[in-house]
């Protein structure tokens, strides 16, 4: 089990489940699950922890590539 997932919080949000990590800022900026149900808020909860972590992989890689061009451009 990740921490993503001891962590978490869920709570009723109007009609619907929220579930937020433990560092949550806003929608925009954090890892957040919606739904019918607590089971199907932390559902989507998880898929948006994979897909950030996902997207961090690949910022990462793109800097890494950006990074070895300059020194190639440099020589």
């Amino acid at each position: 089990m990740s921490k993503e997932n001891k962590k978490c919080r869920i709570y009723k949000d109007g009609n619907s489940w929220c579930c937020v990590g433990p560092k949550f800022v806003n929608v925009q900026e954090s890892a957040s699950g919606f739904g019918h149900t607590p089971e199907e808020a932390y559902a989507d909860y998880m898929t948006d922890v994979t897909a950030l972590k996902a997207a961090k992989k690949l910022l990462k890689a793109s800097k890494k590539v950006k990074a070895s061009h300059t020194k190639t451009d440099a020589v």
